[in-house]
């Protein structure tokens, strides 16, 4: 009986863990979705990718406590500057319009107050958590906004449609944000971006860091330049700086300008009295 028993709860322990131990693998974490994180909460694709390379070139950097330390490093830049506010009315101003009076015999339309209101044919229509459904703008006329026009929308939702708000915004929504960011709030986003990178075996140096552009050098445990990577205003939502593009072919043309130039003397310039008497 005793060993009847004992085989019994063997068997459940077994079939326990195994069940267990499914469901573990069936929710790993993967890289794709750390690089789908990233991308999500408008990281440059260049410095994705540099990172995606060195991972998977790097066996010891395969594991799952990476991947989650990469992932907390993504939330914790998004979350210093994507937090919700007490809800801020917006202030609708109003204008009369005044009409002269009119001359004797001759009626005119009474004044009225002219409200002017953001138009929502295009807007976008969110679910909070709450389960009340509200319109917010598009996503054209958010990155157009400045970043306190942005915040203070934002701010202008009860709390848990701001975090709708927040959930969903686009990566190109999140780059907008991150390219107007104050210095000091850059500054935090960074950190947490050189966290991610350190995770999966890069090191990130800053170059540059204003109210407008962030630039950084991207390097190995080599010490080997991997690339660089920047975020400002004139960078487009890729991430892909073109300065370098701009400036090469700058140099081309000067290349050829320089060989035309050389050219076009060597065929046209004025023989020397010494040359004509050898003619």
């Amino acid at each position: 009986m005793i060993k009847k028993l004992f085989v019994t709860c063997a068997a459940v322990l077994t079939a326990a863990a195994g069940l267990f131990s499914a469901t573990l693998t069936a929710s790993a974490l993967t890289v794709e979705e750390v690089a789908e994180e990233a991308r999500k909460y408008g990281y440059p694709e260049d410095t994705v990718q540099y990172a995606l390379n060195e991972y998977y070139s790097d066996p010891d950097l395969q594991n799952e406590e990476n991947l989650q330390q990469a992932m907390e490093a993504i939330h914790g830049g998004a979350y210093s500057y994507l937090t919700t506010a007490p809800q801020q009315t917006i202030v609708t101003t109003t204008t009369t319009t005044t009409i002269a009076p009119a001359a004797p015999g001759e009626t005119t339309a009474q004044s009225a107050p002219v409200t002017s209101t953001p138009a929502q044919s295009d807007g976008i229509t969110l679910t909070a958590a709450d389960g009340t459904t509200f319109t917010r703008i598009s996503v054209s006329a958010f990155i157009a906004m400045s970043y306190e026009e942005k915040m203070a929308y934002i701010a202008s939702f009860p709390p848990v449609q701001q975090q709708a708000i927040l959930d969903n915004l686009t990566p190109e929504e999140h780059r907008s944000i991150l390219k107007q960011l104050p210095t000091e709030k850059k500054a935090e986003v960074v950190d947490n971006m050189s966290q991610f990178a350190n995770t999966m075996g890069l090191e990130m140096t800053v170059d540059e860091m204003t109210d407008d552009e962030m630039q950084f050098s991207i390097h190995n445990t080599d010490g080997e330049l991997v690339g660089v990577s920047s975020m400002g205003v004139i960078v487009e939502d890729t991430g892909y700086d073109r300065r370098g593009i701009v400036a090469a072919a700058c140099g081309l043309f000067l290349i050829a300008f320089a060989g035309i130039a050389f050219v076009v003397h060597k065929c046209f310039r004025r023989p020397s009295a010494g040359e004509s008497d050898e003619r």
